[in-house]
Parts: structure tokens; sequence; C-alpha cells
């Protein structure tokens, strides 16, 4: 009886040593990596009260899941860890360009499957809530390819056709897609019609209050962090007019409103590359 009672204790004890052993070699093998969260906002990609992080959490159980800030620390053997990183490429990308992320979304993209905001054509960019912006009449179509196809357009129309906001749209995609590294803001200052001297503060207060309304376009297509974020990063500069010099950069998206108030050699500007 001794001798039986002897022999279980020793098993129970090797098999205990035997657990230990393998979460030893677990721990030892975990790998722990930080993602920097550094092209969209946070807040969208965890969502309100953070319900969508509970749900890529629920989707990675194997994964040690934790976020502060910007920065997601994920505890996890190699394999799911990159799993788990390559689904947070492509939760980011499609936050980034179409603006908005669901619950549905996030299932669509771990499951690798297309969501619905995907499946949409002719879009040029997505509304901060979502709403996909692209043309909606012929001639707004006509604007759209004569942009792709030309250095230089001219929009003429009456008020309230989308001259303007359609222009900050194609400016805005040009910038997500990277195919352009600035957008500038430019309006003729004087020679226009009006006479601005008489409103207060400098050159820039004095123009502000007509460029407002493509603010409050990039406003509609841009998180308010990033674009206060350009903003501060790339002061506002004052022209009456837009000249080639050195200090453009190679690659600007420029958007000239009241343009037939230009003078000929007010309008003195050239692509780097045509000479």
């Amino acid at each position: 009886g001794g001798t039986s009672e002897k022999s279980k204790k020793i098993l129970v004890f090797h098999s205990v040593c035997t657990n230990f052993a393998e979460k030893l070699e677990r721990a030892h093998s975990l790998v722990e990596k930080h993602i920097v969260i550094d092209d969209v906002d946070p807040i969208m990609l965890y969502g309100a009260n953070n319900v969508h992080l509970q749900m890529i959490k629920s989707l990675f159980p194997k994964l040690r899941i934790m976020a502060r800030g910007n920065v997601i620390r994920v505890l996890g053997e190699e394999d799911e860890l990159d799993r788990f990183e390559a689904h947070m490429v492509n939760l980011r990308h499609h936050l980034h360009t179409y603006n908005v992320l669901t619950s549905e979304d996030i299932l669509h993209i771990i499951k690798g499957e297309r969501t619905p905001s995907e499946s949409s054509k002719g879009v040029l960019v997505y509304s901060m809530s979502g709403r996909p912006i692209k043309s909606r009449s012929e001639n707004q179509q006509a604007l759209i390819d004569a942009y792709d196809t030309h250095d230089m357009v001219f929009a003429v129309g009456p008020a309230g056709t989308g001259k303007t906001y359609l222009s900050i749209a194609l400016a805005v995609r040009a910038l997500k897609e990277k195919s352009a590294k600035k957008i500038i803001l430019c309006r003729p200052a004087v020679e226009a019609g009006e006479k601005l001297g008489f409103l207060p503060g400098d050159m820039k207060d004095k123009i502000d209050p007509y460029l407002q309304p493509l603010y409050d376009a990039l406003e509609d297509m841009l998180p308010v962090v990033k674009l206060q974020d350009m903003m501060e990063k790339h002061p506002k500069r004052c022209r009456s007019h837009l000249r080639r010099s050195p200090e453009h950069p190679s690659r600007p998206v420029a958007y000239v409103p009241y343009a037939h108030g230009l003078e000929h050699q007010d309008a003195d500007y050239r692509r780097p590359d045509a000479g």
C-alpha cells in the first residue's frame, strides 16, 4: 500500500514538473512587439469605448493585446504575431482610405473578404462619416478626367456646382495616394475686384475668411487631429499668386479659386520638370 501511494506521488510530481517545463518553454518562445499607430486616428481604430479593440482581442485569443495611446503592445508566439500585424496593416489601410471602420468591416478584413466600401466604384475619397465622395454629373466627371490627364485645369461654372469641393477631394486623394506631398491653397488677394484693405490683421487674416470653404472641405475629408498637425508643420503662406521658386515642393497640388483675377505675370507657374 505504501509503495503504491509513493508511486502516485512520484507520478503527480513528474506531471507537475512536466507542465511547468512546458509553460517555461512556451514563455521563452513568446515574442513582444510594439505597433505604433501614426497614420490614422487611434480613437477611430479602437472604436467608441474600445469596442473595436475588444473585438480584435476576441479574434486573437492566443495573443495578449494592450493599447495605450497610439501604441499597441502585443505578446504571443511569433507566427500568431505576424498574422496579427498583417491584419492590423489591412485595418489601418482601410481606415486611412475610407475614413470609417465598423465591426462588420473588421470581420470581413480578418476573414480576408472584401468590405462593402471596397465594392464602390468611382469614389475619389470618403468623408469623415464614411460617405463616398464622387462625381454626380457629367461635368463633374469631366473635371475629374481633365485633372487626371492635364497639369493645369480651369473649372468655370456658377456657384454650387461642386467646383471647390470636388477640387479639394482630388487634392486629398493625391495626398493619400502619395502622388502629392502638399496641398497649396492660393487665392488672388487683389486684382480680382475686391478691396481687402479694410479687413483687420495681416495678409493671412485678410485672406482666411475667403479660404474658409476650403478649410471646411478639408475638415470633412481629413481627421481633425491630422489636419491640425499638417497646418502646424506647414504654416499657411499667403500669396497673391503662385510663382515657381525653389521653395515650392516638387509635387504640389495647387488650388487657386477666382483665378480669373490673375494677371498674366501672376500665373507664371510651370511644372518643375517642364523647364
